[in-house]
């Protein structure tokens, strides 16, 4: 029995159900999204065996071909969605930053700043909700794509955001967690930021640099996390990791 989940939890805005325990409990192999502390709430939830598996993008509805425009409506684009809560803390974890983030960005880039997703009233650079799969389509419209986490003290953890984001071939900048250091180690227009703060700058200076710099990383992103992060090359690690427990089971059942 495997589990697999790629939504993080982390014990508190997120617990884990009694129908998670009871699988984590009877699994031979755990996957999960991100890392400490995600890893340690499934170990503490029964499972014995704890791997990772990033998120992934499918080639099918992004990193699709296309020919870059130097004449793009917008600066700067950031899909996320504002989920407050209606009791304390009142933002899921990550949840005040990336408001900050939306916020300080609209007052830096004004009508050049465009903000999909729910829960944003009140910002001018608000275009509302997006179809999951338009979000290439909305990203290649600008020249840089921004998001910060949730959960962004979950190391090696990202949403399947990131590996879109970089998929359509425009530069990213993101919120940094623990473990990028040596999971996108020579990634190409892949910009991690420790604060809010240091994600505007970063987004500002990526702006004064020549188009033609932003065009050649966004494109070189592309190429990289394609055989990296890609669904087919990421599930097919799934499957590899799947053989070597069921191996690992039968080894130790043998007489």
């Amino acid at each position: 029995l495997v589990y697999h989940d790629p939504d993080p939890f982390d014990g508190r805005s997120k617990p884990l159900s009694a129908a998670m325990r009871v699988l984590l409990s009877n699994s031979d192999l755990a996957l999960a999204c991100g890392l400490r502390p995600m890893s340690d709430l499934m170990r503490q939830g029964g499972a014995r065996e704890v791997r990772y598996l990033p998120h992934s993008y499918d080639n099918v509805r992004f990193g699709t071909d296309w020919v870059p425009s130097d004449d793009r409506p917008y600066s700067a684009t950031m899909i996320a969605n504002s989920i407050r809560r209606r009791v304390p803390p009142f933002y899921l974890p990550g949840g005040r930053r990336r408001a900050e983030l939306a916020r300080k960005l609209t007052q830096l880039l004004g009508a050049k700043f465009a903000l999909y997703g729910n829960g944003w009233r009140g910002l001018s650079s608000s275009l509302g909700p997006l179809p999951f799969s338009q979000q290439e389509r909305v990203i290649r419209d600008s020249w840089v794509s921004v998001n910060w986490d949730h959960f962004d003290d979950i190391s090696y953890y990202s949403s399947d955001r990131l590996p879109i984001s970089l998929a359509t071939g425009v530069v990213h900048v993101t919120s940094h967690h623990d473990g990028y250091e040596y999971l996108y180690s020579g990634c190409p227009g892949l910009y991690a930021c420790r604060s809010v703060d240091e994600a505007v700058s970063c987004t500002e200076w990526l702006l004064s640099r020549p188009k033609s710099e932003l065009l050649s990383e966004g494109l070189a992103a592309s190429t990289w996390v394609q055989t990296r992060f890609e669904a087919d090359v990421v599930y097919r690690r799934a499957v590899e990791m799947c053989m070597e427990t069921l191996a690992s089971i039968r080894s130790n059942r043998a007489p």
